[in-house]
C-alpha cells in the first residue's frame, strides 16, 4: 500500500517537472511529502485520505507551479485517478522556495 503512494509521487512528479520545463521554469529542487490515512473496519483497507505537499525551489512562478500541480493531479496522473476511483480523497498544496 505504501508503494501505491510512492507511485502517486512518481507519476505526479514526472508530470509536474515536464509541465514546468515546457513553461521555461527553472526547477533546482523538488520534494514531495505524502501522507495518507487508510480506511478502518474494512477489508481490504484502501486509502481514504491522501495529502501531498509539493515543495519546489528555483526560479519558479508560484502561479505556474500551482497550475502544473493541478494539471497533474486533476488530469494527467493515472495513479491519482485510480485512488479517486476507489473512493479516496486527495488533497495537496504547493510551496515555492519554502
Amino acid at each position: 500500500m505504501q508503494m501505491l503512494l510512492m507511485g502517486l509521487g512518481g507519476c505526479s512528479g514526472i508530470d509536474i517537472i515536464s509541465i514546468l520545463k515546457k513553461q521555461r521554469q527553472t526547477v533546482e529542487s523538488f520534494r514531495m511529502l505524502i501522507d495518507g490515512e487508510r480506511e478502518t473496519g474494512k477489508e481490504p483497507t484502501l486509502w481514504a485520505d491522501v495529502h501531498i505537499i509539493f515543495e519546489l525551489k528555483g526560479d519558479i512562478d508560484p502561479d505556474k507551479a500551482e497550475k502544473a500541480c493541478a494539471l497533474s493531479m486533476d488530469k494527467y496522473c493515472s495513479v491519482a485517478a485510480t485512488l479517486r476511483g476507489a473512493g479516496g480523497k486527495i488533497t495537496w498544496e504547493v510551496k515555492v522556495n519554502p
